[in-house]
């Protein structure tokens, strides 16, 4: 991976990882955690991968982010000096 694409993908993780802890209500009892993210060649989509303890919450979660999604867009953008944004998309990752 190209040192500017790491960067960029630890970033990413770090802040997203922000915004999911602080701006987010999960229900009790719920951990969600950002695993990685990695970054396509052209830098216009980000795979955030999560997981999810305990896993009988993962389609909570799924729903959960995929109606707040365009709010996290949003805090995304204010939190990260970037000119072009990527896509956000996020996928929970089974942890063994």
């Amino acid at each position: 991976m190209n040192p500017r694409k790491e960067k960029i993908s630890k970033l990413i993780k770090k802040e997203i990882g922000k915004i999911l802890e602080e701006d987010i209500e999960w229900k009790e009892n719920l951990l969600v955690t950002v695993n990685r993210a990695e970054l396509n060649d052209n830098f216009s989509l980000a795979v955030i991968f999560i997981s999810v303890f305990p896993d009988d919450g993962e389609l909570e979660v799924q729903r959960i982010l995929r109606t707040l999604l365009p709010r996290i867009n949003i805090l995304f953008r204010k939190s990260i000096p970037l000119r072009a944004f990527p896509k956000l998309e996020f996928q929970i990752e089974k942890i063994s």
